[in-house]
């Protein structure tokens, strides 16, 4: 496969993962109702070998437990493709960082990466 299919997987996606959401530790979103925390929309910068890039930092704001013995966590990051529910087409998980007091989490654009690597392809003679 080249840069060419590559470059299109990586437009494709561009289209579909419109919004990232955090997660705690269980994996799942985080859920604050009527607090201060949404998913971020996001958009990509594409590279020829189709790798997509936020063009911005990511910044969440996090509203704080106001209990030190059970703080709200943020675990990872997932991508999806609506503003509220959709579909989860994953991410990844990061050091946990814990909120007892409202703060923001970031993701910084340049530590995020989707990179679709080459396969082999074998023919079936």
């Amino acid at each position: 496969m080249n840069d060419i299919y590559f470059n299109y997987l990586g437009t494709q996606s561009a289209n579909i993962l419109t919004h990232i959401a955090l997660i705690d530790e269980n994996g799942t979103e985080l859920n604050y109702v009527n607090t201060i925390y949404n998913r971020i929309p996001v958009e990509w910068e594409i590279q020829t070998d189709g790798t997509l890039t936020p063009t911005v930092d990511l910044v969440f704001d996090i509203p704080g437990s106001g209990d030190s013995a059970n703080p709200n966590k943020v675990a990872g990051f997932r991508m999806f493709d609506a503003e509220t529910n959709g579909t989860d087409y994953g991410g990844k998980d990061i050091q946990i960082k814990e909120y007892v007091i409202d703060g923001q989490y970031t993701l910084p654009q340049d530590k995020i990466f989707i990179h679709f690597n080459n396969v082999d392809i074998e023919p079936i003679i």
